[in-house]
């Protein structure tokens, strides 16, 4: 009764809070009855939804993710009480196994409120449809050179209907970086995407979306979701159990390149590039007074200690690295 309490408090509240703020990626486990062609679960805006074919008695139990706004402050069995259910059809039946949700608890503290990359939505690409009309149109016209009227409305035709036809939509390229905390070896691993990132439900996981439409998770019956924002920026972070440092003398396991370093004291410093097994690299040349990497890698750091960020190049490196707690002697082996 104090979780249901819990939940319709929190739901009274949402709509006052934040739906974007980083989350904690509940796993709500339902009991699933058919028939049954998808369930819905849905909470202040935010949803996540299963696609599954189910017959007449049918019976199964899934896991789906979930998480948002202050849904964020509850313990994951209060959170999943607060939860709308909706089948379809309306005769199947969904039932929401609160006391086994289960949720990640809080990102590291030192990592989770860093700055992420900005990303930015892909352009639409031409088309089979769009050239095929330009080649035709093209065909067209030269077959009526010698009716420069009709060729003047066959190429306006052709051009409208060019302009008019949409563009195939262009794979949005995902970043992917690492965010680590050296001294207490806490490692997260950062995806970022325009509109929506595909992954795999389970693992501790966090999320964030900013602006654009709530957060929408799509599962499907083999664990795979979509986590989706229209018109948004989508940051998934899952916990990382190795670091991307040798383990025996912290050194990088990637080519660093763009390789910058802050002192405790908040001086940055751009260095030589860092290769695998080499010596801790030499500062690469003056820089002017105020200078250091992108804003969003210096952003949400804390003070007071030393950081490392790089750009990782080579087969499976990550597209940056940030680190905090990065001893600052020339030897950074760890013990």
């Amino acid at each position: 009764m104090t979780r249901t309490l819990l939940g319709a408090l929190c739901l009274a509240l949402g709509s006052a809070l934040p739906c974007n703020a980083q989350s904690a990626c509940f796993d709500v486990p339902v009991e699933l009855r058919g028939p049954l062609q998808s369930v819905r679960l849905e909470a202040l805006g935010v949803q996540s939804e299963l696609r599954i074919g189910l017959a007449t008695g049918e019976v199964r139990t899934v896991s789906l993710p979930f998480g948002g706004g202050s849904l964020a402050e509850l313990d994951p069995p209060a959170a999943a009480s607060a939860l709308r259910v909706t089948t379809t059809p309306a005769e199947g039946s969904a039932k929401v196994l609160a006391d086994d949700a289960r949720g990640p608890g809080k990102a590291p503290r030192a990592i989770g409120r860093r700055g992420h990359p900005p990303v930015l939505p892909a352009r639409p690409r031409p088309d089979r449809a769009r050239w095929l009309l330009l080649f035709g149109g093209t065909v067209l016209l030269v077959g009526l050179r010698k009716r420069p009227r009709a060729a003047v409305g066959a190429g306006a035709l052709t051009g409208a209907l060019i302009v008019a036809l949409p563009g195939a939509p262009a794979a949005g390229r995902e970043l992917r970086g690492v965010d680590g905390d050296f001294a207490r070896d806490q490692w997260l691993e950062v995806r970022s995407a325009h509109e929506r990132l595909e992954f795999t439900v389970g693992g501790a996981t966090w999320f964030d979306v900013r602006g654009g439409e709530p957060a929408r998770f799509v599962v499907e019956p083999t664990g795979r979701a979509t986590l989706g924002a229209e018109g948004g920026e989508v940051h998934l972070l899952r916990r990382l159990e190795a670091a991307p440092l040798d383990p025996g003398t912290g050194r990088p396991v990637h080519a660093l390149r763009e390789v910058w370093r802050r002192s405790a004291d908040g001086v940055w410093t751009a260095l030589a590039d860092w290769d695998p097994g080499a010596a801790f690299p030499p500062p690469a040349r003056p820089v002017a007074e105020g200078a250091g990497p992108p804003g969003w890698l210096a952003a949400g750091l804390p003070q007071g200690v030393s950081v490392l960020v790089a750009a990782p190049r080579g087969a499976g490196a990550p597209d940056w690295l940030r680190i905090t707690g990065f001893p600052a002697s020339e030897s950074p082996e760890r013990h």
